[in-house]
C-alpha cells in the first residue's frame, strides 16, 4: 500500500463510456438493488486519452478525482462547489490488489469443510454482531470472524485477491442485512462480475491465459483549508479501479 498528495496536472482526461448496459450488469443491479446495495455499489466505466505506465499511477488517479465530470458520478457536488473557496489537496492510499485467480476453485474449500452443504445450503449458528452486521450462518463467520476455526481456512494473501474480495462483498450484503440461504446465487454473481470487469488475453507460443488488467484499491481523502472557518476538513471515499493494460482510446 501507498500513499501520494497530488494536485492534479490535467495529463489525462476522462469521458464516461456510452455503454449498453450488458445482461452481466442488469442481472447485478437486480440483485444489488434486493439487498439495498444499490446505493454505495455502482460502476462507471471511463476512458482517458493515452496509455498507462506505472510510474504515472498516482497522477492518473490525481487527475481522476480533480475531474468534475467524476465528481459529479460519484455524487461529490460539494467537492466541486468548494474549489473556489479551498486550496484542495489530494491524498491518497493506493493498494495493488492481487488479481491471479482463473477460476472459482479457491472456494471448493467452503464445501470441503462443512460451511456449505453439497446442495448449497449454508449452514446456519449463532447469531452474534460484527460492525452492525448481523452473523448468521458459518460462511459470514468464516469470512469475518477472526476466532472462528474457520477464519484461517483462507491465507491473508488468498482474502486479498480480488475475486476473494467481490465474493465477501455480495455476501456481507447493505445495510439491511439481508443475506441468502444458499451459497449459489454468491458464487454466480461474484463470478459475473469478475469475468465482466476483467481482461484476459492468450499469451506465449502456448497460448497461455494471462489476466492483463490491474486492479487498485482506492482511497481517497480530500484535504483542504476552509478560508470562511478557518479550519482543516477531511472526507475519505474508498473505490475499486481496474485498469486495461492497452489504451482505450
Amino acid at each position: 500500500m501507498s500513499g501520494a498528495s497530488k494536485f492534479f496536472s490535467n495529463w489525462y482526461n476522462f469521458a464516461l463510456r456510452d455503454e449498453t448496459k450488458t445482461l452481466a450488469r442488469l442481472a447485478i443491479g437486480t440483485f444489488c438493488t434486493s439487498k439495498n446495495m444499490d446505493k454505495n455499489f455502482k460502476i462507471f466505466p471511463y476512458s482517458f486519452q493515452g496509455s498507462y505506465e506505472e510510474e504515472n499511477r498516482d497522477q492518473l488517479f490525481a487527475d481522476l478525482f480533480h475531474s468534475e465530470e467524476v465528481l459529479k458520478d460519484l455524487g461529490c457536488v460539494s467537492i466541486i462547489n468548494s474549489k473556489s473557496k479551498s486550496k484542495k489537496i489530494i491524498s491518497m492510499e493506493i493498494e495493488t490488489v492481487p488479481c491471479t485467480l482463473l477460476s472459482t476453485d479457491i472456494f471448493d474449500r467452503i464445501y470441503d469443510r462443512g460451511i456449505v452443504l453439497q446442495d448449497g445450503t449454508i449452514r446456519k449458528c449463532f447469531e452474534e454482531y460484527v460492525n452492525d452486521i448481523v452473523i448468521a450462518d458459518e460462511l459470514r463467520n468464516m469470512l469475518l470472524m477472526e476466532e472462528s476455526d474457520n477464519y484461517y481456512l483462507y491465507e491473508e494473501m488468498e482474502r486479498k485477491e480480488f475475486l476473494f474480495r467481490i465474493f465477501q462483498h455480495f455476501c456481507l450484503g447493505g445495510s439491511l442485512n439481508q443475506y441468502e440461504d444458499n451459497i449459489e446465487p454468491y458464487f454466480l454473481m461474484a463470478k459475473t462480475l469478475y469475468k465482466d470487469l476483467i481482461c484476459v488475453r492468450k499469451t506465449g507460443t502456448q497460448k497461455k491465459i494471462t489476466i492483463m488488467s490491474k486492479v487498485y484499491k482506492v482511497t481517497v481523502f480530500e484535504l483542504f483549508t476552509q478560508e470562511i472557518l478557518g479550519g482543516l476538513a477531511l472526507s475519505k471515499l474508498s473505490l475499486w479501479i481496474d485498469l486495461p493494460r492497452t489504451p482505450v482510446w
